[in-house]
């Protein structure tokens, strides 16, 4: 009998890096769950497979801090400078749940 179909599970863990803002990026991790099937033709296979991920929740907390600067009267005698800075930080909660569905041919390196 020859066996043409795989009808498989997954189950594993996952890691990913977000970007939350430009230049804070961070990673989070969660357990990964998902199935497919699988179609032999001999030269090639095809599949479908569907994965979730589910990467829980993170607490964040970045800077909020500001500095304004400003002169003014360039070229004069008299140059008035004003600067402020201000400071704190901001706290976020965020999650993150990945679902993909993928497909697509395979054409094996090796067959026994």
């Amino acid at each position: 009998m020859k066996q043409d179909w795989l009808v498989y599970g997954l189950v594993g863990w996952s890691w990913g890096g977000f970007d939350l803002d430009v230049g804070s990026v961070f990673v989070m991790n969660g357990f990964t769950y998902g199935g497919g099937v699988e179609k032999n033709f001999g030269w090639l296979r095809a599949f479908i497979q569907v994965k979730a991920i589910d990467y829980g929740h993170a607490n964040i907390s970045t800077s909020d801090a500001l500095t304004i600067s400003q002169t003014n009267g360039v070229g004069t005698p008299v140059v008035n400078t004003f600067s402020q800075t201000t400071s704190g930080s901001i706290n976020r909660s965020i999650s993150a749940n990945v679902v993909a569905l993928t497909g697509g041919v395979t054409i094996p390196l090796w067959n026994p």
